[in-house]
C-alpha cells in the first residue's frame, strides 16, 4: 500500500484549470509507454516521441485503449509514429517539430476532467540530455501556458 512509484513514471504534475499533467518521461520504451496507457482512466492526450532505439510502434497503436483521445507526436520517430499509426487505420495523430510545440497542442485541446500523458516510447536524445531533462521541459511548458492565461475548456 505504500509503493510510490519513482519520479518521472506515471506522476502527475501538474492541474491546471480542471485537467491534468501526467509526466512518464521514464518510459523510453513501448512496453512502458502501453503499460501507461492502460493506466489512464481520463480521456487522455497521449505525447509520443523522441530519438530513435528502433522500436516497432506496431505494438503501441495496437495496444491504445479508449481513453486515448488523440497522440501528438514529435521528435526523430515523429514519421516512424505517423506512418505505423497510418498502416493501422488509427486517425487521431497530429505530428510536431518539438517537444513544446506538441504540449502546446495539447494544452489548448485538453478539457475539464481529462489529462495529457507524456509518454514518449523513446528516448529523449533527439532533444535533451536524458529523460530528466526531458521531463523538466515538460513542466516547465505547462507552467508558462498556464502563466499565460490559457484557460483549459469545459467538458464538451
Amino acid at each position: 500500500m505504500s509503493f510510490k512509484l519513482p519520479p518521472h513514471r506515471i506522476e502527475t504534475i501538474a492541474e491546471a484549470n480542471g485537467a491534468e499533467y501526467i509526466d512518464d518521461s521514464k518510459a523510453t520504451n513501448v512496453d512502458s509507454t502501453v503499460a501507461a496507457v492502460k493506466a489512464m482512466t481520463k480521456p487522455t492526450y497521449l505525447i509520443l516521441g523522441g530519438s530513435d532505439k528502433g522500436y516497432d510502434f506496431d505494438i503501441l497503436f495496437k495496444n491504445l485503449t479508449e481513453k486515448i483521445k488523440e497522440c501528438a507526436v514529435c521528435g526523430a520517430t515523429a514519421d516512424k509514429l505517423m506512418a505505423s499509426a497510418q498502416k493501422l487505420g488509427y486517425k487521431n495523430i497530429t505530428k510536431f517539430n518539438t517537444l513544446k510545440e506538441a504540449v502546446t497542442y495539447c494544452f489548448n485541446k485538453v478539457k475539464v476532467g481529462e489529462c495529457v500523458l507524456l509518454s514518449p516510447a523513446n528516448a529523449s536524445f533527439d532533444e535533451f540530455k536524458n529523460y530528466v531533462d526531458r521531463a523538466e521541459h515538460f513542466k516547465a511548458y505547462i507552467e508558462e501556458l498556464q502563466a499565460s492565461g490559457n484557460q483549459v475548456r469545459g467538458k464538451r
